[in-house]
C-alpha cells in the first residue's frame, strides 16, 4: 500500500514567516540590502562583546553614582540643559543594561529605576546635593526610553534571525 504524505514547509517557514514578513513593507531584511548587513554587524558586535556591554553598564551606573553623589566639580558640564542630560544619562543606563541582559527586563526596569530612586534620596545626605522630582522624572522617563529602545533592538534581532 502507498501512503502519500502532504508535504510540509521547513520549520522556520509557514505562518510565523508570514507574520514577520508582514511587518515590513518590502524584503528590507534580504540578504545584501543595507539594513541587512548592518543589522547582521550590530547583531555580531553584541554576540562578540556581551560580556563587555555587561562591564560597560555596570561602569556606567557608578560613573553616573560618582558624579551624582560626589563632589560637585565632578560633574561634567556641557551647553545641553540639565534635565536634557539626566534623561540622556538614564537612557544610556537602561540601553546598556538592556542589551547586557535583554532576558531579564523586570531586573533591569527595577535596578534602573531604582538606582534613579535610590540617588534622589541619597542627596539628601550629601550637602550642597538636593533632590527634586523634576530631576526624578526626567530619570525614570530617560531609563525608560533606553530600555525600550534594547527592548526593540532584542526582538529586532529575534525577528531577523527567524527569517
Amino acid at each position: 500500500m502507498l501512503l502519500l504524505k502532504k508535504p510540509s514547509l521547513p520549520r522556520n517557514q509557514g505562518r510565523r514567516r508570514l507574520q514577520i514578513q508582514g511587518l515590513f513593507s518590502s524584503d528590507c531584511l534580504a540578504p545584501g540590502t543595507p539594513l541587512a548587513r548592518w543589522s547582521r554587524m550590530i547583531v555580531s558586535i553584541v554576540a562578540m562583546n556581551s560580556q563587555l556591554i555587561r562591564i560597560g553598564a555596570w561602569l556606567l551606573l557608578v560613573a553616573i553614582l560618582v558624579v551624582t553623589l560626589g563632589p560637585i566639580g565632578l560633574r561634567p558640564v556641557s551647553a545641553a540643559p540639565v534635565q536634557l542630560e539626566r534623561l540622556l544619562a538614564f537612557g544610556l543606563l537602561g540601553l546598556t543594561f538592556a542589551l547586557a541582559y535583554p532576558r531579564h527586563l523586570l531586573l533591569v526596569a527595577l535596578l534602573t529605576f531604582g538606582a534613579a530612586l535610590a540617588l534622589e534620596v541619597f542627596q539628601y545626605a550629601v550637602p550642597g546635593r538636593h533632590a527634586r522630582a523634576s530631576d526624578f522624572v526626567a530619570k525614570i522617563v530617560g531609563g525608560g526610553l533606553g530600555i525600550a529602545t534594547g527592548w526593540a533592538f532584542a526582538r529586532f534581532i529575534s525577528l531577523r534571525d527567524k527569517l
